[in-house]
């Protein structure tokens, strides 16, 4: 049977490339919905046909979120999550469409993530097709919003991860072809300053100026950072005044917080708002807004667990895989912190992602396809009692 599914997904390994290249050449950022709804049609279309019901659940401003399921007749329960948008503008795909150049191919969204929801789909197909009747129950749920943090798709991922054993994300794999078992947390936070006007040269000293203070907050935020404990305070976008001859009485700071645990994030969110509390400057006016994002994604007992059934899909296919934990989060960070077993970064391997230089390294492909179908096989025969 394990023979029957590595066959059946070596020789879908051109159709699969063609799919890729079809959902690359559409535009999907998260802003785009039409192109986030147009791959999502190709998806619940392809997964109605494998037998799955389909529930597209509408959205305003972004992609429709779609959740499908089959019901199985193994003991597992698993969840599948993967996100349909990406972080490119339309006319990106028109501009640098999917190419083939050497062992790599090159596209938006081609490694994160048009090839893991590829993968997905196959993996399913080869399951459908090849054995039935030992998968466990399925459920997939493709958001179109991840890549601003899946504000309106987070609750449905949660209330369906609260139903299943186990759950696999299909980000991209590692450049190493690690699967990550754990995850940063992610806090966002906004630092807004008002300050008052004055004219540079007549009166400054009128003005208060809050570019000033800002200045002195960005140095104190940027000592909270512990890369040895792993938590980290980066303000990434900053802005304020109107004019160089102007005092300026406004300013504002982007703030991207990263921690490890539960309770670096408590106290970071504590001492976030004592340096927001007490201005330099008599006058400013300070206020912080914004809070933990995604929490972090931390291994547990039952990860553990996961964890070595997908190591031994990977031996069982001449795979030593090993795991990571990057800084980055997912969807997964929601999954796991409900203390669901999760693996994510099982789709294919590349790197670059959300740039002009992204790839996918095309011989992974079918490699990390038959990983996440014998993972879903194994998991899917008697969950994780195995």
């Amino acid at each position: 049977m394990i023979e029957k599914i590595s066959e059946y997904i070596e020789n879908k390994k051109s159709e699969m490339l063609d799919f890729i290249q079809m959902l690359v050449n559409i535009d999907s950022g998260t802003s785009f919905k039409a192109g986030v709804d147009r791959v999502g049609h190709i998806l619940s279309d392809a997964l109605e046909k494998e037998g799955f019901f389909i529930e597209i659940i509408n959205q305003a401003e972004y992609g429709n979120h779609i959740v499908a399921k089959k019901p199985g007749k193994g003991k597992g329960r698993i969840l599948l999550v993967g996100h349909m948008d990406t972080v490119f503008p339309e006319g990106t795909a028109e501009e640098r469409p999917f190419t083939i150049r050497e062992n790599r191919a090159y596209g938006p969204g081609v490694n994160d993530m048009k090839s893991g929801l590829t993968s997905l789909l196959y993996a399913i197909k080869a399951l459908c097709t090849e054995c039935s009747s030992e998968m466990g129950s399925i459920t997939v749920i493709l958001n179109g919003d991840e890549e601003v943090g899946s504000p309106t798709s987070r609750s449905i991922i949660e209330e369906e991860a609260k139903k299943v054993d186990a759950v696999f994300i299909v980000e991209p794999g590692q450049p190493t072809g690690d699967i990550v078992t754990g995850r940063k947390g992610v806090g966002i936070f906004k630092l807004q300053i008002t300050g008052r006007s004055a004219h540079a040269g007549n009166n400054p000293a009128d003005g208060i100026s809050a570019i000033e203070e800002l200045a002195h907050k960005i140095i104190e935020l940027h000592k909270l950072s512990d890369l040895n404990s792993g938590v980290t305070v980066n303000v990434g976008v900053i802005g304020g005044g109107s004019s160089r001859n102007v005092v300026a009485d406004q300013a504002f700071a982007d703030i991207d917080l990263r921690i490890k645990t539960k309770e670096q994030g408590e106290e970071m969110l504590k001492r976030l708002h004592e340096i927001a509390d007490k201005p330099t400057l008599p006058g400013v006016e300070i206020s912080l807004t914004g809070g933990i994002n995604r929490p972090p994604m931390m291994k547990t007992q039952d990860t553990e667990s996961l964890y070595t059934l997908v190591k031994e899909a990977g031996k069982i296919i001449g795979l030593d895989l090993n795991e990571a934990f990057p800084g980055g989060a997912s969807d997964g960070n929601f999954t796991a912190a409900l203390g669901i077993p999760t693996i994510d970064a099982m789709g294919p391997v590349g790197g670059f992602s959300h740039s002009d230089k992204e790839y996918l390294e095309i011989e992974k492909v079918t490699e990390r396809c038959k990983l996440l179908a014998l993972s879903l096989l194994l998991v899917g025969r008697n969950g994780l009692s195995q």
